[in-house]
């Protein structure tokens, strides 16, 4: 329905891809953490990168043959305040592990992989949603007379 909805499918990809490389980056690398901040500023970068790319090709926009409900309109607000806060947060993960003292740089990587992780779980809560209204099924509100004659339906 929504072409968003792919890309943060895509975008979800791309972050679980990525920290699924660190983690062996991390395991073949122990103790060199100063190499592992570099990396993981690398994908960071890579992901601010292709957030950019998507806000130029207009991927969190309508591209829907239908007419958007309510319902639509306000998960693709919800959607693009996400996707416009995801870059300032990106950098300030980025920004910390840049700024991060040598005897601090460990327990630093830990943190922001941590955030990492917490925003990819953010953006699967976000694509738990993508059909949930379509898949509701329709609730009627029926009144009678005794149970026998129906006097009202509302459809909901």
């Amino acid at each position: 329905k929504f072409d968003s909805d792919y890309y943060m499918q895509e975008i979800l990809d791309l972050i679980e891809t990525e920290l699924a490389t660190f983690k062996l980056f991390q395991i073949k690398y122990t103790n060199q953490f100063v190499l592992q901040a570099k990396c993981f500023k690398a994908i960071i970068m890579n992901l601010q990168n292709r957030l950019k790319e998507g806000v130029e090709d207009k991927r969190l926009e309508y591209t829907g043959f239908k007419e958007t409900t309510m319902w639509d309109t306000n998960r693709l607000v919800y959607v693009n305040s996400f996707f416009e806060k995801l870059p300032e947060k990106l950098r300030a993960m980025r920004h910390k592990l840049k700024t991060a003292p040598a005897m601090l740089i460990e327990s630093t990587i830990a943190e922001v992989l941590d955030q990492m992780v917490f925003h990819t779980n953010e953006l699967k809560s976000l694509l738990a949603t993508t059909r949930l209204q379509d898949e509701w099924p329709t609730l009627l509100i029926m009144l009678s007379v005794s149970g026998k004659n129906d006097i009202a339906v509302c459809r909901l």
